[in-house]
């Protein structure tokens, strides 16, 4: 009911992370089955400036699974940009997954292609393979050339 989803919404600001992170889990589960509110992504994208790791990434994820607005998954592609330098394997791994996800439906800034580029030698395997999933669904989307 749209009663919960705004109800979830106004926890996505609550003072206890957990409390954020379990609003986001939960709008996850609505965004799997059916669709969230663009009212409700937008306030989603807010989040993803959060002081906790987790709810960036969280909120990042659900971005690019429920959003098909391009300025809202450009929001999770800004947010990403910065953890795939982060020292965090963890941090590495969740930022190729969600951008791998946003390229098949949004534009990659060259920035962040670049950074999926060195990605392509990151000592985890995962970021690895999701950096090279990510640069395959932007080249599909926009055509690369095949020239430097």
């Amino acid at each position: 009911p749209l009663e919960v989803i705004h109800g979830v919404e106004k926890a996505l600001v609550d003072s206890s992370e957990e409390v954020r992170l379990y609003a986001i889990v939960a709008l996850r589960g609505v965004a799997d089955n059916g669709g969230v509110p663009e009212q409700v992504l937008e306030t989603v994208g807010k989040v993803m400036k959060d002081v906790n790791k987790k709810v960036r990434w969280m909120s990042a994820d659900l971005i690019t699974v429920a959003a098909s607005d391009e300025d809202t998954l450009q929001l999770a592609v800004d947010a990403m940009r910065e953890a795939m330098t982060d020292t965090s394997e963890e941090s590495r791994t969740i930022a190729a997954a969600v951008l791998a996800r946003a390229a098949g439906k949004t534009t990659i800034p060259q920035d962040v292609l670049d950074a999926l580029a060195v990605a392509l030698t990151d000592e985890a395997k995962e970021v690895r393979v999701d950096a090279a999933r990510a640069i395959s669904s932007a080249a599909g989307r926009v055509g690369f050339s095949g020239q430097a």
